[in-house]
């Protein structure tokens, strides 16, 4: 039997962050980018490295790959949004 438990956040970063502080291991979590129409599930190779969570620049510069035009130098388009994953 597979147990599920559901996070979600407003950013990439914010929902990492509550992984990590409940010590979830990043080979049994799948994430997805939901829409209204769809989910895609985010390549694992993008939010980890060496089965370690990314975070902080590595995290936005991993994630700079598929979204350019969001993470600049020193910057970020997603200062506005909560910060913090929840239930």
């Amino acid at each position: 039997m597979e147990v599920y438990s559901g996070y979600f956040s407003a950013t990439i970063c914010g929902l990492l962050r509550i992984l990590k502080i409940l010590e979830y291991d990043p080979h049994t979590v799948d994430l997805y980018e939901i829409y209204r129409d769809r989910e895609v599930e985010i390549a694992r190779d993008l939010y980890t490295l060496h089965g370690k969570w990314l975070t902080g620049n590595e995290l936005c510069q991993s994630f700079k790959k598929i979204y350019p035009d969001h993470i600049g130098s020193g910057t970020c388009k997603f200062d506005d949004r909560n910060q913090l994953g929840v239930r």
